[in-house]
C-alpha cells in the first residue's frame, strides 16, 4: 500500500484526535477563568471576612476586660466602704472581708486584696493593722 492511498487516514486531521484535543484545551480554559474569578473576588471576600473576624474578637476582649475592671472596681469600693463601716472588730472585719472578696468568678483575675485601717484604729498599742487575702495557685 502506499502513502497516498484512500484508505490512509492521516491522524492529525482525525476527528478522534481533534474533538478531545478541543475539550481539553476548552477544560483548560473553563476552569483557568473559575480559578481568576475565585481568586480577584475571593480574595478581597476572604480578607474582608478575616477583618470582620478580627475586629469582633477584638470588641468581645475589650468587652470582657471592662467587665473584670468594673467588677473590681466595685469590689474595691465596697471593701473600703464596709472597712469604714465596722466597728474596730478583728474577728468581724476577717469573716465579712475575706467573704466579700471570695466574689464567684472572679478567682482566675483578683488574686488577693485588703485593707489598711487608719493608724491605732484596731489597737491603742499597734499603730499598723491590716488585713489582707492572697490566692494561691489554685485560685483558693
Amino acid at each position: 500500500m502506499s502513502k497516498n492511498s484512500g484508505l490512509s487516514v492521516n491522524w492529525l486531521n482525525s476527528f478522534k484526535i481533534k474533538i478531545p484535543l478541543l475539550l481539553a484545551v476548552f477544560f483548560f480554559l473553563i476552569v483557568s477563568s473559575i480559578a481568576g474569578v475565585l481568586y480577584i473576588v475571593g480574595k478581597d471576600l476572604l480578607n474582608e471576612i478575616a477583618y470582620d473576624k478580627i475586629n469582633h474578637a477584638g470588641q468581645t476582649v475589650v468587652e470582657e476586660l471592662n467587665t473584670r475592671v468594673a467588677t473590681a472596681t466595685t469590689l474595691v469600693d465596697s471593701m473600703a466602704n464596709l472597712a469604714e463601716q465596722l466597728p474596730a472588730n478583728v474577728a468581724l472585719h476577717k469573716r465579712l472581708i475575706s467573704q466579700l472578696i471570695d466574689y464567684k468568678g472572679t478567682e482566675t483575675y483578683i488574686a488577693g486584696g485588703g485593707i489598711w485601717p487608719g493608724p491605732y484604729q484596731f489597737d491603742q498599742n499597734i499603730e499598723r493593722r491590716s488585713f489582707f487575702w492572697g490566692r494561691d495557685k489554685k485560685g483558693y
